[in-house]
């Protein structure tokens, strides 16, 4: 059958896609409801319709597009999913009106008729209902109900003469049962209508795969116009070294002063399984680069050897060309075989059907190419030397010996640093500051009154549909003068994490303590996001923490927001990932850390022929654990709502190999220096069942370890009466002598 399914700009539509594909053993065609008009669609061959969730109401055009048409001008097999039920239902004279208990990421009961989507179906089967607005006042003559809920909202409908029905519960969502079997239902309604009414002049109509192939023909060659097509063989110089030295030490005393650019890809927390290599290097080698990225104008700027060139393209766009220059051998036993490090800010989203509302101050995008590392293996207790050099370059020539001579130099260096590291959880370690102030002023962005505003308000726009959940964020900011590095050493010390990074960028410093892993991909193309969703302070005794962990796990609200995030991790890996290869190893698993217990779940696919780390990062940047879904419009509501950029935070940091592997986390728990200044990001995931005096503390929470580490560098010594946060609960004495 060939189904044309419709995105209504949703961020669950490729569940569907996925789902459809394993069922009718093709894919379905997905367009927007605003590529097309009716008058252009209906020249389509198509044998059945299947209409989205998404965002706003079906009343409204620009939530519901061409999808009214369809319903009520298509004459094929339409089914309608959570929006589009709504829409069926307002199209044929039922009421589509706002629910008393909204339920986003609720699973409830359904009970049906047994007929049509649901035969063959159990009473009582598990569904996931991710909605605010509700069918009501179902009129007799033209829709009959079809299935409901324990609290008597209605879960399906259907005309009672067209082939058109609807479910307000997701058959996608990955906690929903039977949701193969309700869409093997309905591709077998499709097939009994064709049957029964024959297509009479099929051949009047375009076949449905032509839809896109128009467009498709032109982005390609947009995208191959002026590509540099040669290639550049390289030969990876490798050396194992059967010894564990500091990294600490091996960083500030061979790699961060070396170089005006260095990175240090840091797996401070390695137990469990949960981190085995580190990597850091700088821009010393012969095939470095600084590749800088501003969205706005859709500007790489490169600058190699000293030379700088600008390039018109995105950098995903610079990123592949320039991978698919290199061949790289021989294979080496970690992922990192040199390949581009560095973060991808927030504004990014531009570039992934995103707007651009807000500049950062910074760098949108800032990566350099590492072709010279030093690589920690966790696991086997030893470390390796890398270095990038030309394929088939005599011994003799000079660049040669000169990588010969950083291997052996570096190697002999190294084996002399010990693994033991310091001690820095006291601050003693670099003595009280001359100018110690007498407080540390932190200043939020928007002050404890605004951001309780800025929750109220976000839980309106959740509760009118235009969102399941929206991750809303804050920012806290203070003058301070502290060495970078020896922050970050702190840092590291006190709150370590598997997906922690040290950059130093120029004038730019990213001190990330980061426990969350983005995106993951291999060489052979598997692919895997570890979202994080539900978040608990540490307790004081044993007895606490574990009874802390004990309500994380069954938190209705933290459940709730992580199944969010992981029907959206597994919408946008089913983009780019092989049908029926997205799946969902670990569900809602608690981790726990240094400070917080927290909520993880695991999503994994296998990329498809032609799809790359890159194209499957740029699919699903940024990170939903820091939008919300839907994705689109929850973006487009944070503008709204927080009146500024991002930056790195809530961006991603780590590195696109020259192997085809990845390797990105999400920026959270990071502090930014700039210019004298540091920020933090911090925030939260906002869902109708949060309470504002809580996410405010959450919010608190998750900036302590950071808020910590600056106040024991800067002080030498770490109590609560050394800071304050301006624009908190409580105001400051006047008299205090602050930073």
């Amino acid at each position: 059958m060939k189904i044309l399914l419709v995105d209504n700009y949703d961020s669950y539509t490729y569940n569907l896609f996925q789902l459809i594909a394993q069922v009718n053993g093709e894919e379905p065609v997905v367009i927007k409801n605003d590529d097309l008009e009716w008058e252009q669609l209906s020249k389509y061959d198509f044998d059945g319709v299947i209409i989205s969730p998404g965002p706003g109401r079906p009343e409204v055009p620009r939530d519901f597009g061409v999808c009214e048409s369809i319903i009520l001008q298509s004459g094929v097999p339409v089914l309608g999913v959570c929006l589009g039920h709504q829409g069926i239902g307002h199209l044929y004279g039922a009421r589509v009106t706002q629910m008393p208990d909204i339920m986003h990421g609720g699973i409830s009961r359904v009970e049906h008729t047994g007929a049509d989507l649901f035969l063959d179906i159990p009473q009582q089967f598990q569904a996931v209902r991710y909605h605010s607005l509700m069918v009501q006042d179902v009129p007799s003559d033209e829709l009959e109900i079809t299935a409901w809920c324990e609290d008597n909202v209605i879960m399906g409908i259907r005309h009672r003469k067209l082939p058109v029905f609807g479910i307000q519960f997701h058959p996608e969502s990955v906690c929903t049962e039977y949701g193969h079997r309700i869409i093997g239902n309905f591709i077998g309604i499709t097939k009994k209508f064709w049957a029964d009414n024959p297509k009479s002049c099929p051949e009047d109509k375009t076949p449905l795969e032509f839809l896109h192939l128009t467009e498709g023909k032109r982005e390609k060659a947009i995208q191959e116009r002026n590509v540099d097509r040669s290639v550049q063989p390289v030969q990876i110089l490798v050396r194992k070294i059967n010894h564990f030295a500091d990294p600490e030490q091996v960083f500030t005393q061979w790699i961060h002063d070396r170089d005006v650019y260095s990175f240090w890809l840091d797996s401070s927390k390695t137990d469990q399984g949960l981190a085995r290599f580190s990597y850091m290097g700088n821009t010393s080698g012969r095939f470095s680069q600084t590749v800088k990225y501003e969205v706005s104008r859709k500007i790489v700027t490169v600058t190699s050897r000293g030379i700088t060139t600008e390039h018109r393209m995105t950098i995903y766009e610079y990123l592949e060309r320039q991978l698919a220059r290199f061949t790289a051998e021989p294979e080496v036993p970690f992922p990192l075989n040199g390949g581009f490090v560095g973060y991808l800010g927030y504004e990014l989203k531009a570039d992934s059907g995103g707007t651009m509302a807000y500049a950062s101050k910074l760098q949108d995008g800032l990566l350099v190419l590492a072709d010279r590392m030093v690589v920690f293996d966790h696991q086997e207790h030893c470390m390796y030397l890398l270095c990038l050099a030309f394929q088939h370059e005599d011994e003799a020539e000079p660049g040669k010996m000169q990588d010969e001579s950083w291997l052996d130099e570096m190697d002999r260096r190294l084996r002399h640093i010990d693994g033991k590291p310091v001690d820095r959880s006291s601050g003693t370690t670099f003595g009280k500051p001359p100018n110690c102030p007498d407080m540390l002023a932190f200043q939020l962005n928007r002050s404890y009154p605004e951001y309780i505003e800025d929750i109220v308000n976000t839980q309106q726009f959740l509760r009118q549909g235009e969102s399941y959940e929206i991750n809303l964020t804050n920012e806290l900011e203070v003058s301070c003068a502290v060495d970078p590095l020896q922050l970050y050493l702190t840092l590291r010390q006190i709150n370590p994490a598997p997906y922690s990074a040290y950059l130093s960028f120029g004038d730019v410093q990213v001190l990330c303590s980061s426990p969350e892993c983005f995106i993951k991909a291999d060489r052979e193309g598997g692919v895997q996001a570890k979202p994080i969703k539900g978040t608990s302070g540490r307790g004081a005794t044993p007895d606490e923490d574990n009874e802390l962990l004990r309500n994380l796990a069954v938190s209705a609200k933290n459940r709730a927001e992580n199944l969010m995030i992981t029907d959206l991790m597994r919408n946008d890996l089913g983009q780019v990932c092989e049908v029926g290869s997205v799946t969902v190893p670990k569900l809602m698993h608690i981790e726990t850390y240094q400070t917080v217990h927290q909520m993880v779940t695991t999503v994994s696919g296998k990329l498809k022929k032609g799809n790359t780390a890159v194209s499957c990062i740029r699919t699903a940047f940024p990170g939903g654990s820091m939008t919300g879904a839907p994705k689109i419009r929850s973006m487009e509501l944070i503008d709204v709502l927080e009146h500024r950029p991002r930056g790195i935070y809530s961006g991603s940091i780590g590195y696109f190999a020259l192997n085809g592997s990845a390797d990105f986390n999400i920026v959270i728990r990071t502090i930014v220096c700039h210019k004298g200044k540091l920020t933090i990001g911090v925030g939260g995931a906002i869902t109708v069942l949060s309470d504002p005096e809580e996410e405010y503390d959450e919010m608190l929470l998750k900036a302590r370890a950071l808020i910590k580490a600056i106040v024991l560098t800067a002080c030498g010594g770490f109590d609560s009466e050394r800071y304050c946060i301006l624009g908190d609960r409580t105001p400051v004495p006047a008299d205090v002598n602050m930073f």
